[in-house]
Parts: structure tokens; C-alpha cells; sequence
């Protein structure tokens, strides 16, 4: 294998240290010597590349990994006047859940100029929940308003993690129903455990998850050429899953790993016959970094 990893390696009392010879780059606590040579990491995520996505990258650089970023999927924005009217509305409605930040983005298109301040100012109102740090930090960005979770927002990385917790500790506060607004590709699962547990959900699909169309062109450039090297692949859901794997077997080699972000991703990635080699359990750069550096000490 064409990697040494050591984690928390000390120097021995009176023991000199040969720079020379362990050169190495570090995250927190985890020491990499760059010898990666044989591996690069090629991570299939969302549209084109924004300052989320260099964090990725930076990330696996820092460990002198390289990383690439391939788009994967684009957007399509529709219902933005049913929309409208839900959010002209929020008074009937005892929260409002943003599963990812193109719910954001979609009531961020809604809102009228004319309207927008009076029902941004209906919303903050309301009990505002938030899938994702990302989520949460885009929708204070674009709309100005807060998740009702505060500090712990971070524990709600998941659809389900968040059902869990409005459960335990919202149940006696969502008299009203719950408007998700969300993707034709999001499944029922969060509105069914709301409602097995007697909460109303009231979901509306607000954009459509399109494959990118460049996505065939811009794999073949990375993968045909790359040599002997193993390319471990990075997925974040499962619509990124089902637009990649039948535009990659032609690439694929046997030494080649596969990542999940999240475990609905990597379950995803198991029922398309794809052995899962490490799963991130958090959708962030370092978690990320993390789970493929602990995955390679084993």
C-alpha cells in the first residue's frame, strides 16, 4: 500500500528528530507522510464548484492527497407559487423544515420584493428546523433567519436524526402542522415518522434533481488517463449515486474504493452492488478526511 499513516507519534526524550526523513502533513490529530502517490480521490457532489466544495478539496490537499471535484447534478426550481402562498400562510403552519440548501435557494426564488419583508418577518416566527450545519448557515446567509435548534444543529446530520429530535422534545409544541418543503426525489420518510408520532407534515416538491450534463465527458477526462492509480470514489446522496455508477464501470478497476457520505448514501451505494469501504458520518470536509484516514490505519 502506498501509504503510511501514524497517529500521535512522539519523540522519545533527547531523541532528535530527522525532518528529512518524516516530512509529514497533519490533521488535528493524525500525521500523514505524502505518500499517496498511487491514490487520488474523486468526489461527486452537487453542482459546480463553490467554497463548500474547496473545502473538500483543501482538506484531502492538506495530507497531500489529491482531490477532484466532478458536478454531478443541477437544478431545476418548480411550485415556487404554491410555495409562495404556504409561506404568505405560515400562520397556520407550526414549523418549517429545510432539508438541504436548495429548499433555501427554492423560498429564497419565491419571495416576492414586494412581499418578501413581511414574510420573511412571518417566518422568524415560526420554529425554523434545519438538516445540516450547511442548512442552517445558508439559510441565515440568504434569508437572515436562524434554526430554532441553536447549539445543537450539529447534531442533525440526517433526516432522521432531526425526526428523532423534534419528537423528544418539540411534540408538545408542533400543534399546527409541519410544512417540509423539499425534492422529487425525497422519499416519505421523515413526514411518516412525524405522523406515526401524531405530528401533521404538509410536504410540497419545490425542484427537480436533473443528472449534470457533462457528467460522462468530465469523468472520462479524470479516469481514463490516470494510470495505475486507485481512485477512491466520494458520493453524498443517492441521486449522485444513480447519475455516476453507469458512467464510471467502464473506468472502474478492482483496487478502486467506494465512500459514502451519510448512511443513507452509503445503503444506497450497497443496494447497487457497490461495497462500501468507509462512510463519513457527518457531511463535512474533516469528518470526511477523518473517516477515510481512519479506514486506511485498519
Amino acid at each position: 500500500m502506498c501509504l503510511l499513516i501514524v497517529i500521535g507519534e512522539k519523540q522519545m526524550p533527547g531523541e532528535k528528530s530527522d525532518e528529512s526523513s518524516a516530512q509529514t502533513h497533519s490533521t488535528d490529530q493524525v500525521q500523514v507522510r505524502p505518500e499517496f502517490d498511487c491514490n487520488f480521490v474523486v468526489l461527486f457532489r452537487g453542482e459546480a464548484s463553490t467554497t463548500e466544495e474547496d473545502e473538500y478539496v483543501a482538506e484531502f490537499q492538506n495530507v497531500g492527497l489529491q482531490a477532484i471535484h466532478i458536478p454531478v447534478l443541477t437544478f431545476e426550481y418548480k411550485n415556487l407559487e404554491q410555495l409562495e402562498v404556504y409561506l404568505q400562510n405560515s400562520d397556520r403552519l407550526s414549523a418549517i423544515i429545510f432539508t438541504s440548501p436548495r429548499c433555501v435557494n427554492a423560498v429564497e426564488k419565491a419571495l416576492k420584493n414586494e412581499t418578501k419583508t413581511k414574510i420573511l418577518k412571518k417566518m422568524s416566527e415560526k420554529f425554523l428546523f434545519c438538516v445540516g450545519v450547511k442548512t442552517a448557515k445558508i439559510l441565515e446567509e440568504r434569508l437572515g433567519l436562524k434554526s430554532s435548534l441553536g447549539e445543537d444543529q450539529k447534531l442533525i446530520g440526517s433526516k432522521q436524526d432531526l425526526s428523532n429530535y423534534l419528537i423528544q422534545h418539540f411534540s408538545d409544541k408542533l400543534k399546527l402542522p409541519v410544512f417540509i418543503p423539499c425534492s422529487s426525489l425525497t422519499d416519505r420518510s421523515l413526514v411518516d415518522t412525524l405522523e406515526t408520532n401524531h405530528l401533521q407534515a404538509i410536504s410540497l416538491h419545490v425542484y427537480e434533481t436533473l443528472p449534470d450534463p457533462n457528467l460522462a465527458i468530465n469523468i472520462e477526462k479524470v479516469l481514463k488517463n490516470r494510470g495505475e492509480r486507485i481512485a477512491l470514489y466520494v458520493f453524498y446522496s443517492p441521486s449522485g449515486v444513480d447519475s455516476v455508477l453507469s458512467n464510471i464501470d467502464s473506468f472502474i478497476t478492482h483496487q478502486d474504493k467506494y465512500i459514502a457520505i451519510g448512511k443513507t448514501t452509503a445503503e444506497h451505494l450497497i443496494k447497487r452492488n457497490r461495497q462500501v469501504w468507509c462512510v463519513s458520518e457527518k457531511p463535512t470536509a474533516k469528518s470526511l478526511l477523518q473517516a477515510v484516514l481512519k479506514r486506511f490505519l485498519e
